[in-house]
């Protein structure tokens, strides 16, 4: 599967897609938020969530939590069968065009410093390294240090 841009869509999460972003994160993701922690996240301002269709089939998302002008980057999941043609890509800079245009000038994010293929992911979308935290991670009961990324002014 190539990404062609013209058969991608990209959201704001609704109630309606709460089901398979779930599906999405346990199939993809150690760590399991239940129904009930999205749709919460989806009722409170402080958050944005993004979903990315291809051919009409939600295949990601993205989450933001942040306030004012400062942004976290929570989480992004692709689909681990969607994955490898750009969409994650796609999904973040669409993600960080939508959060300029809200008046965003400050996005942070916490990353495995394990998770190579992210931090290369980040580094293209021009967020830079300032600082780690040792133990931030508690993966399978062993503590993995984090790599603390920023874009400013973008």
């Amino acid at each position: 599967m190539s990404m062609d841009s013209e058969n991608l869509i990209i959201d704001t999460c609704h109630i309606d897609d709460i089901d398979i972003v779930k599906h999405i994160h346990e199939q993809n993701y150690g760590k399991v938020w239940d129904k009930y922690f999205f749709e919460k996240m989806l009722k409170e301002t402080q958050y944005e969530i993004y979903i990315i269709k291809s051919n009409n089939k939600v295949s990601g998302f993205i989450a933001f939590q942040g306030v004012g002008n400062a942004y976290e980057l929570i989480m992004i999941i692709v689909d681990k069968y969607y994955r490898n043609n750009g969409l994650g890509s796609y999904l973040l800079s669409e993600a960080i065009r939508k959060l300029k245009l809200k008046g965003v000038s400050l996005i942070t994010l916490d990353v495995s410093n394990d998770n190579i293929i992210a931090q290369k992911l980040y580094k293209k979308h021009g967020f830079v390294k300032f600082g780690e935290r040792l133990g931030y991670y508690n993966i399978n009961n062993k503590k993995i240090n984090s790599e603390s990324y920023k874009l400013v002014n973008f």
